[in-house]
């Protein structure tokens, strides 16, 4: 029996008649209700991911150029966990940049999680896309689901600036109390020592405090400069990112403390009820 159907039963056994505390009973039995079901939610996507390539010297006799030389890939992943506990997933991946790729979900009794992408030519025309959705109502529950396109190592030429675009970026999420969901659809650029990175991205949050986060630009830009006389290299990196996670129901010592609240009270107002 759970913690919620014990209180229902204890409650009835003690024939409570008073108004008050079976208004005082309702509310508390809202409260473990609500807990016990609650739902949190995160979406994010980002579509037209694309980049641009800017001669600063145009009389240096040298065209603006990159080049992949590392691993490219394009990524769909969706998986769930319990209690932290990994549990199933589903996952795509594709060698290149921007490349077709078939969604991928996961779902079950009070969770899902899914992503996909749209295949672009990241130099000309439409470029890449990526979404990602979770959802977590089943206590203990996480869902977790990514979109990415990513360049393991690029080097651009002499000269050059590296300009990486997307278009219509979002970011969603809902969750209430005692839950946390995060969304962000993000871009990276940034040199393979780390010492020169740029990033941007729309994100949103929430909080198990019910605090949160969250911008919403209309497009997203980063960039990458080579100012030198020689070539240099880095990563660049695009997602979409949804994350949701289900609060715990009342642990049965929380119950029983609210249980034996309510019956004291219970017995209170009997008592005064006989004077």
């Amino acid at each position: 029996m759970s913690a919620v159907s014990d209180i229902h039963s204890r409650i009835e056994e003690q024939s409570v008649k008073s108004p008050l505390l079976r208004t005082m009973t309702g509310l508390a039995l809202g409260v473990c209700t609500a807990i016990s079901a609650q739902a949190a939610t995160a979406s994010a996507s980002l579509s037209n991911v694309h980049l641009q390539l800017i001669d600063l010297d145009p009389n240096d006799g040298i065209t603006a150029a990159i080049s992949f030389n590392g691993d490219t890939s394009t990524y769909n992943n969706a998986y769930w966990s319990l209690n932290g506990s990994y549990q199933a997933g589903d996952w795509q991946y594709a060698p290149g940049l921007g490349v077709a790729i078939p969604a991928v979900a996961v779902s079950g009794v009070g969770f899902s999680a899914s992503a996909s992408s749209t295949a672009g030519d990241l130099f000309q025309g439409a470029g890449w896309g990526g979404s990602a959705q979770a959802s977590a109502v089943t206590a203990g529950v996480r869902s977790t689901a990514y979109a990415e396109t990513y360049a393991g190592q690029f080097t651009l030429a002499p000269h050059t600036l590296l300009v990486l675009m997307a278009d219509s970026p979002a970011a969603t999420v809902s969750a209430a109390l005692g839950e946390y969901a995060s969304a962000s659809a993000y871009l990276s650029v940034q040199s393979l020592d780390g010492s020169t990175q740029g990033s941007a991205y729309a994100q949103a949050y929430i909080n198990a405090d019910g605090a949160g986060y969250s911008n919403a630009p209309s497009f997203l830009q980063v960039s990458f400069v080579n100012l030198s006389g020689t070539a240099i290299s880095g990563y660049l990196y695009g997602e979409a990112y949804a994350y949701a996670s289900a609060a715990p129901v009342p642990e049965p010592g929380s119950a029983a403390l609210m249980l034996g609240g309510l019956l004291g009270a219970g017995a209170l107002l009997r008592r005064r009820a006989r004077r």
